[in-house]
């Protein structure tokens, strides 16, 4: 979220606001499994790329 954040108070929106918004819509909405699908895959896709950078 602080991505999402630093992203918005410089006018882009970038995946990280994206996805920001897709958990905390899916949240409020009471779509809670679909709020955590959303976080695990972003930090699953998160933790690919890192892997991926260090090889």
């Amino acid at each position: 979220f602080r991505e999402a954040y630093a992203s918005i108070l410089k006018y882009q929106l970038g995946f990280q606001v994206l996805t920001s918004l897709a958990v905390i819509g899916a949240a409020i909405l009471g779509m809670w499994e679909e709020a955590l699908i959303v976080a695990i895959l972003v930090a699953f896709t998160a933790h690919l790329e890192g892997d991926a950078l260090l090889q």
